[in-house]
């Protein structure tokens, strides 16, 4: 299957994420487009089993999503209402060469040309999933849950550290072997952990 998945250039976790699907799919043995305009992480997912294609204007997107080459685009998107060029393209279309999904990242269902235009919607968890229809007032998920699914994030497995450097690093921080060691680490920003 043709898979084209679209992120923006920032720094957050929804654009690492989208990073690491594509990089997934590809190694099921997908054709994996990852499309985006140029920014900071590219440079450390674009390698490996995927192509990348830079878009900076509405005519460059226009013309790759259009150019009949996907099969689905794989859109991850916040859930309220955020516009974005793809639907745009879309509403001029009378009808759509591939198929669209999402993965909603926030849990709403707020954005109402996402929900036109949106074949299935994944949510990164059950909890997410079920905050975005109690915020919508809806009871009954049922006739939903044919186009709608939890997938969780993708997390790319730590490599196995050698316990002698772990030791190691446990006595340069001054923690014994009885302590409890937990580090969490993030982006040098102050609205990120």
């Amino acid at each position: 299957m043709k898979i084209a998945c679209l992120t923006s250039s920032s720094l957050g976790g929804s654009q690492k994420a989208a990073w690491l699907y594509a990089h997934g799919l590809a190694k099921l043995g997908h054709d994996v487009t990852v499309v985006s305009s140029p920014g900071p992480l590219a440079s450390n997912y674009a390698e490996g089993p995927l192509a990348v294609h830079f878009c900076d204007t509405e005519q460059e997107w226009e013309e790759f999503l259009f150019s009949g080459w996907p099969d689905v685009v794989h859109h991850h998107v916040p859930g309220y209402y955020q516009p974005h060029l793809i639907y745009r393209l879309l509403d001029r279309l009378p009808k759509r060469p591939f198929r669209l999904i999402e993965t909603n990242v926030f849990g709403w269902l707020t954005n109402p040309e996402a929900n036109r235009h949106t074949d299935f919607r994944m949510f990164i968890s059950m909890a997410n999933g079920a905050q975005a229809f109690r915020r919508s007032g809806i009871s009954d998920i049922s006739p939903y849950l044919k186009n709608h699914t939890a997938l969780y994030y993708p997390v790319p497995p730590m490599p196995a550290l050698d316990p002698l450097r772990r030791e190691e690093i446990r006595a340069a921080l001054g923690v014994r072997k009885e302590e409890v060691l937990a580090v969490r680490f993030g982006r040098p920003d102050p609205r990120k952990w």
